[in-house]
């Protein structure tokens, strides 16, 4: 509840400083992901380009915070604000993506002994090349 009246008070704030930008905030806040938590952390001189980027198509604003950290627009309080926002979010989605590479490379094991009892040399390469795809990912995720 908290975090959503700072996400009132952002737009309030911003529908003086740029009432365009306000504007296609509100207009696309329900079809954005993230506004809750990055919304209130990107400081406001940079919420115009936060919009632009939504009016783009942009979707996330955690990839436009992780788009942001790669500028040096941002400095100081203001860059480890957000840097652990988006920390905090990433630490969350490791787990839940491991579990789900753990489910899927016990799938593959399952469909790898079908195809093996079945002769089916075609498929058997597909699963293979599966796996290393699954292996690939969980060194990425960890």
């Amino acid at each position: 509840m908290y975090r959503a009246m700072r996400v009132g008070r952002v737009l309030q704030q911003l529908e003086t400083v740029s009432p365009d930008a306000c504007a296609v905030l509100r207009a696309h806040k329900d079809a954005l992901s993230g506004v809750v938590t990055y919304l209130p952390l990107i400081p406001m001189r940079l919420l115009p380009y936060v919009a632009w980027r939504v009016a783009q198509g942009e979707r996330s604003l955690g990839r436009v915070a992780r788009e942001l950290l790669q500028t040096p627009l941002l400095k100081g309080a203001e860059r480890t604000r957000l840097e652990r926002a988006v920390a905090r979010c990433r630490r969350g989605t490791a787990p839940a993506a491991a579990q789900h590479l753990h489910t899927l490379g016990s799938v593959l094991s399952e469909m790898r002994a079908i195809a093996r009892r079945m002769g089916n040399n075609a498929l058997m390469a597909l699963i293979e090349d599966a796996q290393s795809a699954c292996d690939a990912l969980g060194i990425i995720v960890g």
